[in-house]
């Protein structure tokens, strides 16, 4: 039973199916616990499925358990940034002492700094990564997105293709790369990275929306449709997906257009260009 249970809970992890994770994870926190895995998978749960609070008491607790790792304090830096407390630069700084050859904490750092927009703090720390590991996909895929940021599309496209050279299993790569070579104008070679992304997370809203824009560049209104419309699907109210499909409906006089640019006006009223291009739809009615 122990072994059957244990061999679940990985296999739900590897799927990224939190919500099945629960009651498994507390059976076997039951059981055991001091058991530092479960508490650290049962933290990731808690983060993946909007509790952070949970998820911040519980990695304060993994903190105090034995045999703790650098790992347990990058979990509870991101509790704490998911908290909106401070405190979250020092649980790196924990975790960088707990292992100072692991370029993990500085990779993490240098993601939350760009996410705060500390461009420059930010690639000193995927820099100082690449010191430990030269061969860190994750942190050539942070060097790109500050060269991305920064408006240097070269760089983010070397380093990008570095990072996939590494591990070609990351769908953000995958993707951003695709964003970089549509905005070049490189459609086959976009259309391909947008492929490759929804290979590996078949769920990915934006990747779908962009291989309309791909299809839409090529004159390829049907195929276009279909993948907003997916994009749709799997999040109703995304804006460029509703926006764009409402200027393909448009395009062809189809009075169906009305419907997607209402939608973009619920989420963002200000937005001049859905307004007119409403009315123009509307006038299609009458």
């Amino acid at each position: 039973m122990y072994w059957e249970r244990n061999n679940k809970i990985y296999e739900l992890v590897r799927l990224e199916s939190w919500a099945e994770l629960g009651p498994l994870l507390l059976a076997a926190l039951q059981e055991n616990p001091e058991s530092l895995e479960s508490r650290k998978i049962w933290v990731r749960t808690l983060l993946a499925t909007d509790r952070p609070q949970e998820a911040r008491q519980q990695a304060v607790l993994a903190a105090t358990l034995p045999g703790v790792s650098g790992e347990v304090f990058l979990l509870l830096a991101e509790s704490l940034r998911a908290c909106g407390e401070v405190g979250w630069r020092s649980a790196i700084a924990r975790a960088q002492v707990a292992n100072s050859l692991d370029p993990d904490p500085d990779i993490r750092l240098g993601d939350y700094l760009v996410e705060d927009g500390l461009h420059a703090e930010a690639e000193q720390a995927f820099r100082r990564a690449l010191v430990l590991d030269d061969s860190s996909a994750a942190a050539w895929m942070g060097l790109a997105r500050i060269a991305r940021r920064n408006g240097h599309g070269q760089d983010a496209e070397a380093h990008l293709r570095r990072s996939l050279a590494l591990d070609a299993s990351s769908s953000e790569a995958w993707f951003a790369l695709g964003v970089i070579l549509l905005s070049a104008g490189n459609m086959e070679e976009a259309e391909a990275c947008f492929l490759a992304t929804l290979q590996r997370q078949k769920n990915h809203v934006r990747a779908w929306v962009n291989l309309g824009n791909v299809a839409q560049r090529q004159s390829q209104g049907e195929q276009a449709e279909a993948h907003y419309r997916q994009a749709l699907t799997l999040r109703p109210r995304h804006l460029e997906a509703n926006f764009n499909l409402g200027v393909l409906l448009l395009e062809r006089q189809d009075p169906a257009a009305t419907e997607f640019f209402q939608r973009v006006l619920e989420v963002r009223p200000e937005d001049s260009r859905a307004f007119d291009l409403l009315r123009e739809a509307q006038g299609l009615k009458s």
